[in-house]
């Protein structure tokens, strides 16, 4: 009841600043509103009017909003704000926060910022900052709780009363004296084993780790694969140098899936936080421009078999329904392997029985929906030759396509090209070129086979 007349109140406090041009901006309105719904209400206030909602907040409010905002109104508000209060802003995010933070700024104003900071903060910025956004060191923590093997659980839980930090524990690590990484313990584990018992009697050995340099879609698979709420963080040498909770491989996840789709669409995934209308007409030309091509492929196919066309004109009537149903098997097909690929569900050992599952799958679609649209036409043109060229075509292009939609996405991943770019504008363009292809082609073998060319 409780969080149903909270929604009710945060939904009140959004029309009011969504419609209410005049309304007051106070920091108290705010006061028990959750982070994450300021962030919402900022967002749907007009643009002259956000800048002022954020400033109401109170300092500590700020950092927790401004990590939930839109990438594209974090940079709008650092442009708008001074190297003061962006410092102040700075130091209440957490490090993995504060080095995204960083990454949106220039160079120089990134030295200013860091200039200001103590000696310790601004090694450990640099550090993180090295490392790509994209990657397990871009989006780690650096902020961890560790103890020794030889120490005893009540030394660890005297550790954790110390712990100076809004960050959620977990799992406890174990590192030797060279702070690589041998171990982790259960947060659940420490508080019921004996106090006396030392931590190398309970530790889990060798732990499940990422490599700081793995690409963040690696984090979300492998959280995914040994359901981890926390994944610590080590380099080559073995080093333990941070950790990434659930929230942050939730907000990979959701980043991974935005890309693929604005992929499979040939849209490049920057474009929602562009303004311009050249800019984004610049980005979506060179896939438009290879479709462009494609489509030039099929008016030439279109061209070399104008005779048989002129000859038979009703042929034309069902080209577009050839082309259709071959792009349209083609994404299914290809939707499907690329989603197995993204979860790691095709190996070599099973790749033959995939591929002998989806041909086998387009071999019966392509004889269902051949009969259906060989009876079809033979109803509506009365010709019986005219219904074997329509509904064969149908066959061997939905064959065609599902071969396409399987083995291309598969051979980007073999060469370490993200699949999902496979799909999309590059598949369903080959299949419309092949699909007027195979119409014609198989148009012309069986009307010179039936002496009507």
């Amino acid at each position: 009841m409780k969080t149903k007349n909270y929604r009710k109140a945060v939904q009140s406090l959004l029309s009011q600043f969504s419609k209410d041009e005049k309304a007051p901006i106070t920091h108290s309105i705010f006061t028990k509103a959750h982070a994450a719904d300021i962030a919402e209400i900022i967002s749907h206030v007009s643009e002259d009017r956000q800048l002022k909602v954020f400033d109401a907040l109170d300092v500590k409010q700020r950092g927790d909003v401004f990590v939930e905002l839109p990438e594209d109104l974090q940079s709008e508000f650092i442009e708008e704000t001074d190297d003061q209060r962006l410092l102040a802003l700075f130091k209440e995010l957490e490090p993995d926060e504060a080095a995204d933070f960083l990454s949106l700024l220039d160079e120089d104003r990134q030295q200013e910022l860091l200039s200001e900071l103590p000696q310790r903060l601004q090694r450990k910025f640099r550090t993180l900052l090295l490392y790509g956004e994209e990657s397990a060191g871009g989006i780690m923590t650096s902020i961890l709780l560790t103890v020794h093997a030889g120490d005893t659980v009540n030394m660890a839980i005297e550790q954790i009363r110390e712990y100076k930090s809004d960050e959620i524990i977990i799992n406890v690590y174990i590192v030797d004296q060279n702070f690589k990484l041998i171990g982790s313990v259960p947060l659940q584990n420490l508080i019921i084993a004996d106090g006396k018992a030392k931590i190398e009697d309970i530790m889990e050995l060798s732990p499940i780790a990422v490599n700081v340099n793995d690409d963040q879609e690696i984090v979300g698979q492998t959280v995914r694969k040994y359901n981890l709420l926390s994944v610590p963080v080590i380099d080559d040498a073995g080093k333990l140098l941070g950790r990434i909770t659930m929230d942050d491989v939730i907000d990979v996840v959701h980043e991974e899936a935005d890309e693929d789709v604005y992929r499979m669409a040939g849209v490049d995934s920057d474009e929602i936080h562009v303004d311009s209308g050249f800019a984004i007409a610049r980005m979506r030309l060179p896939w438009l421009s290879i479709c462009l091509g494609g489509s030039m492929v099929s008016a030439f196919v279109l061209q070399n078999f104008e005779s048989i066309l002129s000859k038979s004109m009703v042929l034309i009537a069902f080209l577009p329904a050839i082309c259709a149903m071959g792009g349209n098997s083609g994404l299914q097909t290809s939707t499907v392997t690329i989603r197995n690929l993204t979860y790691e569900a095709v190996f070599h050992s099973n790749r033959k029985k995939l591929a002998r599952r989806e041909l086998l799958s387009g071999v019966i679609i392509g004889i269902t929906c051949g009969f259906l649209v060989c009876c079809i036409s033979l109803l509506w043109l009365g010709n019986i030759i005219y219904g074997l060229i329509i509904g064969s075509s149908m066959l061997l292009t939905i064959f065609f396509s599902t071969c396409t939609g399987f083995f291309i996405p598969i051979f980007f991943s073999k060469l370490k090209i993200d699949p999902a770019i496979a799909s999309g504008p590059l598949i369903t363009t080959l299949n419309d070129a092949m699909s007027a292809f195979i119409y014609l082609a198989m148009a012309s073998l069986q009307l010179k086979y039936f002496g009507l060319l």
